[in-house]
């Protein structure tokens, strides 16, 4: 599955960094600020360019974010790893065109959890965090957007052989569920006011630059109103005139709304790709 739909593959690399627009950002951002989110983005996106261990300000966060795997462990080591037996495995010929095919995703995947991890560390030391308290709020925050990125770290359920055969290449779409699910949970059971109006303005950012980055079809929980609607049909509905939700979508958004701007305009199909929707 990665050798056929990761590896190589551009679109899918650049797709990858959708997760700092849908996620990262409004993280951020609900907290400290969207203006601070987006200049600490923009300021840590050189950062990771230049080298993170190049920086002496990052050095405990570099650190930890090795320590924590959060930085070479990418999925293509997690699924090629999994798959070697042998010295031939890891030096043959068919190992290394895998290992220079999975480059491009890989890359974006660093630079995801690199930029994420040095914004964090910078808005939290911003707002009189101690170097050792926003380190770990830093690599705590990478892990919620981007996954623990190995599956020994993952959910028990996702550790064992079957468990990594069906949802390693899911883990993202279900830890976006996780955050997106305990935000909802928080806007309304927030044990403070200031908890509650975090949630409330990360729910606001995910669910609007998913919609700008790519319509209505990637809004988070999509799937299971597609599902709700599709068994209401099947109960209720004309036999004789087939329900289809998207086509219900994409008449009433019109397609520039179930698509989104970005995904319109580039016609690279990130809802299709990006699974958050599901």
């Amino acid at each position: 599955s990665y050798f056929e739909y990761i590896a190589g593959n551009i679109s899918s690399a650049l797709i990858n960094l959708s997760t700092m627009p849908m996620f990262t950002w409004p993280i951020h951002g609900a907290k400290y600020g969207f203006d601070k989110a987006s200049s600490a983005m923009l300021a840590a996106g050189r950062v990771v360019a230049n080298g993170i261990e190049k920086d002496p300000k990052y050095k405990a966060l570099y650190a930890a974010l090795t320590d924590h795997a959060q930085l070479e462990h990418t999925m293509a080591r997690e699924v090629l790893e999994a798959r070697r037996m042998t010295t031939g495995d890891y030096l043959g010929i068919k190992a290394k065109l895998l290992d220079t095919l999975s480059i491009p995703f890989s890359a974006t995947e660093k630079y995801n959890r690199g930029v994420t991890a040095v914004a964090a560390f910078d808005l939290a030391r911003a707002q009189g965090m101690s170097e050792a308290d926003a380190v770990r709020y830093a690599v705590n925050t990478v892990k919620d957007i981007n996954t623990s990125g190995m599956a020994v770290t993952a959910p028990k359920y996702m550790q064992s052989g079957l468990g990594r055969v069906f949802f390693t290449f899911k883990s993202l779409v279900w830890n976006s569920a996780f955050v997106v699910a305990r935000a909802f949970h928080q806007a309304y059971k927030g044990e403070s006011p200031e908890v509650r109006r975090i949630a409330q303005r990360q729910l606001l950012g995910i669910y609007g630059m998913a919609g700008a980055v790519a319509g209505v079809k990637c809004l988070p929980f999509y799937g299971l109103a597609e599902t709700i609607a599709q068994m209401i049909s099947a109960l209720f509905g004309d036999d004789d005139e087939p329900f289809n939700f998207d086509e219900e979508m994409r008449d009433f958004f019109g397609e520039l709304g179930f698509k989104g701007p970005v995904n319109f305009l580039t016609n690279l199909e990130i809802a299709n790709r990006t699974g958050v929707a599901q």
